[in-house]
């Protein structure tokens, strides 16, 4: 970590804006590098090819260059990240590119917290998050744990390289257990917070982000979230009320999907734009009227469409993200984009004289795209259009255009009167940087109506009206009067108010417990996926095949749903099963169902365990299943004379009960059970995901330091022998488990057998040791002629166990 080796440090080339591609030219974080410790050489090469893209000189020099390694130092204010290229020298590294960010949040975040440590390594647990959370408060999602979880192998083999991060008492603690290295869920885990205006062009020109509101990123963002209260949604007005603004005339208009929505969203998976048939259709056919007529009806008929954001205006093409200038150029106030090749020399990077004002900016958007401001567009002096183009419902963006225009120091009063086109209904809004002076807002005539008839008292069959584009509709009506009188709204509001009071949001999480296993796991789930980015990536999914089935052109089905957007599909597949599986799979260990060992696997297991089982041991099966290891294991002890005592725990209870207790494995308490000389304990945990709850079960076994541990364990389980406090290998068998080893419980075939369960990958069997009686065991091993080639396990693991 404080890096002795000086090789080019001094001559060190400084990268700004900087990002790092693989050979495919995806973007790749810089931790896949092998770290480079002191006195360790760097590599001469790496198998695969890894880029380091940016600027040097002030942003002058373009940057593009393999690097092979990389470190980190951190003496300074903050810590400095270096990688060396393959020229052997080192490269310094500044500001990343604001679209690479969220590739190397946790890391940036893991190397803050290491600082951080380095030079308070007495700190505690709530100053230690409370300054993470103040370094990255502009992210979207706050530092946790599972930031510092994602990179716990660096953690560790810093803590081996820096004394003074070996004596951190947080770190101590968080390399023994993880989960418990935090503050409180309250404190760390508000996923969502309110989001600071984004800078587009620099440090003051705030532009805010998403000005059309994304209904794919917000709305219809429902989740229900019983199992992690911390996890919160943000919901901007739009959202909220289901109003969004048409990004062509601007004009806010229904997105209610179930009741005749008056704005639609392009189909693509990447876009989330809002318009009214009527303006997407003469943007996408100007010349011919007729047509866009047309296209207007079957957009109102449900046919889905893609905006014209979509396609070049010049040439009229689609983008080409694998050809460098085929890449997009995008306006962010309306659907207008360029090829790079196709952008006119009136949109520039400086002034010059077919240039007025800066219009476009480079390394802003991910995929290598430009952010432009078009020639439809005035730039003001603070170097933007002006900032009036947001509108919320119910009157909340006087108050953004309030404080946008004191920014733009035009401290004047507004009167905005926009003419509506054809079937538009007319918004009228004062604007006034006093407070005293009040906003006219006309409603639709669909509200003012509703108003109207409630205030009169009447009842009412049915209305017919005109929605914004002149079409009729008729909508059913209750046939009973909407008045009450005063005593009956009295009553309703009383019984409201009661039955809501005895309702808490802490009653409803109490009532949904789940086993202590699940909560700390389920934090890993990505907090950015959201019913609406899942809606609009598998309707664009939809909409790709379907024009593909009518022999549609591939260009056309790939601006629809882009490559990517299926990869993410699948992630988010694979996360969300995991997410889900308490509410699919019940109050269950796994992830994916239980699976039990077979009477004939347990047998073997029993007659290769009991000769190191001795008098008054006491046997811990931590998830017993159906409960028969303990069976086979009490008649096999008895045949050779010896009586030991049992314990099984499980969440569900089998239909034998010998010494079984239904409990929760991470609930019981080291006082419970017999001192860990008396003490052999394991078998087959729960797997989890990438073995995480086979890990959380041996990691709790280990507390009572038994004896002897037996387990079934997938192969990417930690082996004991590397944890803090090791324990050493009697003997490991890859090939007992193999095939048929597992069923599932209860499940029949059309024959009524039990249906077995073959292996994807074969779990190992192990036998661990305390070393206190490591030599004893060892011995029993080799009088049992339980040598380690018979165990089916490399020669490397064979000399480690006699070494031991």
């Amino acid at each position: 970590m404080d890096f002795s080796d000086d090789e080019a440090d001094d001559m060190a080339q400084f990268v700004d804006n900087f990002h790092f591609v693989d050979d495919r030219n995806e973007p790749i974080t810089f931790c896949d590098l092998p770290i480079c410790w002191t006195g360790e050489a760097n590599p001469e090469s790496l198998e695969k090819q890894i880029f380091l893209q940016g600027t040097a000189d002030g942003g002058l020099q373009p940057i593009y260059k393999p690097v092979i390694s990389w470190k980190f130092e951190l003496l300074d204010k903050e810590p400095r990240i270096l990688v060396f290229s393959k020229e052997k020298s080192w490269i310094k590294l500044l500001k990343p590119r604001k679209s690479y960010e969220p590739t190397i949040r946790t890391v940036l975040i893991t190397l803050s917290a290491l600082h951080y440590l380095k030079r308070n390594p007495d700190t505690l647990v709530e100053p230690f998050w409370d300054r993470l959370r103040k370094l990255f408060s502009l992210y979207e999602v706050k530092p946790s744990v599972n930031d510092l979880i994602d990179h716990i192998a660096l953690i560790n083999d810093a803590v081996k390289h820096d004394e003074t991060l070996s004596e951190s008492k947080f770190l101590q603690a968080f390399l023994q257990n993880p989960s418990m290295a935090e503050a409180s869920n309250e404190d760390v885990y508000t996923a969502l917070i309110a989001k600071k205006s984004k800078f587009v062009v620099d440090d003051d020109d705030e532009e805010l982000d998403g000005a059309f509101g994304d209904e794919g990123e917000d709305g219809d963002e429902q989740e229900t979230d019983l199992f992690d209260s911390a996890i919160q949604n943000f919901l901007c007005e739009n959202c909220k009320h289901k109003q969004h603004q048409c990004y062509v005339c601007g004009i806010l208009g229904s997105s209610d999907k179930e009741n005749q929505p008056e704005v639609l969203t392009c189909v693509s998976a990447l876009c989330g734009y809002f318009y009214h048939p009527e303006c997407v259709s003469k943007l996408l056919f100007p010349e011919n009227d007729a047509e866009a007529e047309e296209y207007k009806q079957k957009i109102f008929a449900g046919e889905s469409f893609t905006c014209p954001a979509h396609q070049c205006s010049m040439c009229k093409e689609r983008e080409n993200k694998d050809v460098h200038e085929l890449n997009f150029v995008v306006c962010r106030r309306c659907p207008k984009a360029y090829h790079r090749k196709c952008l006119p020399r009136r949109i520039a990077y400086e002034v010059s004289e077919d240039a007025e004002a800066v219009r476009a900016w480079d390394g802003l958007l991910p995929n290598n795209r430009i952010l432009i401001y078009c020639l439809k567009h005035q730039i003001e002096s603070y170097g933007t259009p002006k900032r009036n183009h947001i509108k919320f419902p119910h009157g909340e963006q006087s108050k953004i255009f309030e404080r946008q225009d004191l920014l733009s120091d035009k401290g004047k009063t507004l009167l905005k009167k926009r003419s509506a086109p054809s079937g538009h209904f007319i918004s009228e809004t004062t604007f006034s940087k006093k407070p005293k002076l009040a906003e006219k807002v006309c409603l639709p005539i669909k509200n003012s109506t509703t108003v109207l008839k409630r205030k009169m008292g009447k009842p009412y069959v049915a209305d017919e009206r005109k929605d914004i584009h002149g079409h009729k509709t008729e909508k059913l009506r209750s046939a009973a009067s909407l008045v009450l009188d005063s005593e009956t709204k009295d009553r309703i509001l009383t019984l409201r108010k009661s039955i809501s009071e005895t309702i808490t949001l802490k009653d409803v999480i109490r009532s949904h417990t789940i086993p202590s296993t699940y909560p700390n796991f389920l934090k890993n789930v990505d907090k950015s996926i959201s019913q609406g980015k899942v809606d609009r990536f598998v309707e664009a999914c939809r909409t790709a095949i379907h024009m593909l089935e009518k022999n549609g052109r591939v260009e056309e089905a790939r601006a629809v749903c882009q490559p990517n957007v299926l990869t993410t599909i699948s992630k988010w597949r694979n996360k969300l099963k995991v997410y889900l599986a308490p509410s699919l799979h019940g109050l269950r260990y796994t992830s994916f169902g239980r699976h039990f060992t077979k009477l004939d696997k347990l047998q073997e297991i029993v007659d290769k365990l009991h000769p190191y089982v001795q008098n008054g041991d006491m046997i811990v099966d931590f998830c017993c299943g159906a409960n028969d290891f303990s069976c086979l294991m009490k008649k096999k002890l008895e045949e050779t004379g010896k009586m030991c005592n049992f314990k099984n725990f499980d969440l569900l209870s089998p239909k034998n009960d010998f010494n079984f207790e239904r409990r929760d494995w991470m609930t019981v308490r080291r006082d419970e059970l017999p001192a860990g000389s008396k003490l052999i304990m394991g078998l087959n945990p729960p797997f989890g995901c990438k073995a995480y709850l086979a890990n959380k079960f041996i990691d709790k076994a280990l507390e009572f330091k038994p004896k002897l541990i037996i387990l079934i364990v997938p192969p990417e389980t930690e082996r004991l022998d590397k944890k803090r406090e090791a324990y050493d290998l009697i003997w490991e068998d890859d090939q007992k488990l193999s095939g048929r080893a597992f069923y599932l419980p209860g499940s029949l075939d059309v024959d009524e057998n039990q249906i077995e369960q073959w292996n994807n990958r074969t779990p190992l069997l192990y036998l661990w040791s305390h070393p206190e009686w490591t030599r004893k065991h060892k011995n029993i091993a080799y009088e049992e002629h339980i040598y380690p080639q018979k165990c089916h396990i490399s020669c490397r693991v064979a000399d480690r166990g006699r070494t031991t």
